[in-house]
This record gives C-alpha cells, structure tokens and sequence, in this order.
C-alpha cells in the first residue's frame, strides 16, 4: 500500500518537473491526449462491464445458482501454482510496482498541469507528500473492503466507472476547443 502512494507522489513530481521543463509544448496539445486515454480507459472498463453482465445473465438462465457462485467464487480467488502459492500473488513487491505505476500515470498529468498554473517550492513538495498520504490510506481501504464491494457490485462498479471516465474526459476536451 505504501508503494503505490509513493509512485503515485513519484509521478506527479515527474509530471511537475516534465511540465516545467516542456510547458510551451505541452498546453496546445494536453486537453486530447487526457481525452483519448480517458476514453480508452472509460471504453475498456464499459466494454468489460457489459461483458460481465450478459456473462452473469447467460450463466443465470441457464443454470442453478449454486453454479453462478461457484464461478464467482472462482473469478475473486487466485489459483494456487505448483508450489502452492497464489498464482496472482496482489502483495507481492514487484506486483504492487507494476500496478502501481499502471494507476499514476495521470498523476503525471496532474503534475504537468500543476507545472502549467506555476505551483513551485514548498507547495508542490507539499502536495507530493499529501498525494502519497492519501494514496496510501485508500489503497489500505480499498484492499480491506474491495473483496465485498466487488462481489456485490462487480460489472455494475465497471460500467459507472467507466461512464465517469469518458465524462471527465469529454469535460477536459470541451473545457479546451469551447
């Protein structure tokens, strides 16, 4: 959990620094690249969720509940590999790494843009170290609630999540060509 507030802070002071150094550049051209990756992202967890649903609804209909629970069950545990370990092993250093990093990448871009409204000195420092804070804590709350919420809300979680995010992304864009 402290890994991903410290990528998290770690990305947004790159961003900061990379917004600094390339700000002239960045401004023309940031409002579509924050558009199109949050479409991208919006677009893979809509298509995910409504996947899971017809997915859920087929096995329904077709079968006993007990059926259903049993391929859930399945779907929210890890295989165990061949030395009895989880094969999605979601504590594990290099893991948390590699997801870590795939969720700050826009804290990168919240870096650049704060490098675009010239936040400098003690308040960037500042607001790296409250990011990472914060990150830390949700990700503590998450991983001990995540389990439940996701059985109960699973596809339904996917398809919100990915509405706010093509939302947000269509907000940056028009903020920018209106």
């Amino acid at each position: 959990m402290l890994i991903f507030g410290f990528v998290q802070g770690g990305f947004l002071f790159a961003g900061w620094l990379l917004g600094s150094g390339f700000l002239d550049y960045i401004t023309s051209w940031d409002h579509w690249i924050a558009f199109l990756l949050l479409l991208y992202i919006g677009g893979k967890m809509l298509i995910d969720g409504i996947g899971e649903c017809v997915k859920s609804q087929s096995e329904s209909s077709a079968g006993a509940l007990s059926e259903q629970a049993d391929s859930l069950e399945q779907k929210c545990s890890c295989q165990l590999n061949e030395h009895g370990k989880p094969a999605c092993d979601l504590l594990s250093v290099k893991t948390d790494i590699k997801l870590g990093i795939a969720t700050s990448i826009d804290a990168a871009a919240v870096g650049i843009s704060m490098a675009m409204i010239s936040i400098e000195g003690f308040k960037m420092a500042y607001s790296v170290f409250v990011t990472a804070l914060v990150t830390s804590v949700a990700c503590y709350i998450g991983v001990t609630f995540g389990k439940v919420l996701g059985r109960r809300f699973s596809s339904r979680a996917s398809l919100l999540g990915g509405i706010v995010l093509i939302a947000i992304g269509v907000k940056i864009l028009l903020e920018h060509i209106l």
